[in-house]
């Protein structure tokens, strides 16, 4: 009850109405999902213990010149893609999906990693992480397909590609 009394207060103090009732305060919204509170939580730690190590690894990256995609980093996108679907995240977990892929090329190949990839990479996990924040304020996370597009184009360059000048 007082769950109900406190949410229905804030909403209407915003000029709005709930199309749902919150007299399970076991449950969580987001959107049109719902999932349990105990879900809620899990998942928000798990996906901020995997963004965090995914955030490490691109600066890990990004200092080492030859810098290559670690096995933890695969895992990581892996589970943060796995823990968004369960939680019915979509646009969350097409995005992972798309950096799990694009991780997931780069790294069956020995060749350095590009500038432009690695800025392509850190947008991906910027992303994630306002989607995750969002997610936090119990907001739906908004479409990613330009982002989610760009990722499914990395693919390794090849170090004669890598050395040829710019036409």
């Amino acid at each position: 009850q007082q769950a109900q009394t406190v949410g229905q207060a804030e909403l209407n103090a915003l000029g709005a109405t709930m199309p749902f009732s919150l007299t399970t305060p076991d449950m969580v919204h987001i959107g049109s999902v719902v999932i349990s509170a105990a879900l809620y939580q899990t998942f928000l730690v798990e996906a901020q213990t995997k963004l965090d190590l995914l955030e490490h690894a691109l600066k890990t990256i990004e200092s080492s010149p030859s810098g290559s995609i670690q096995e933890p980093m695969l895992r990581a996108a892996h589970t943060l893609t796995g823990i968004c679907g369960t939680v019915q995240m979509v646009s969350m977990q097409t995005l992972a999906a798309a950096l799990e892929g694009a991780l997931s090329r780069l790294a069956a190949h020995p060749f350095p990693i590009t500038p432009h990839t690695r800025t392509q990479l850190t947008e991906a996990v910027q992303a994630l992480q306002l989607m995750y924040a969002g997610i936090r304020e119990r907001a739906t996370p908004g479409d990613a397909q330009p982002l989610v597009s760009a990722l499914t184009q990395i693919a390794p360059q090849s170090s004669a590609k890598q050395q040829q000048p710019a036409v």
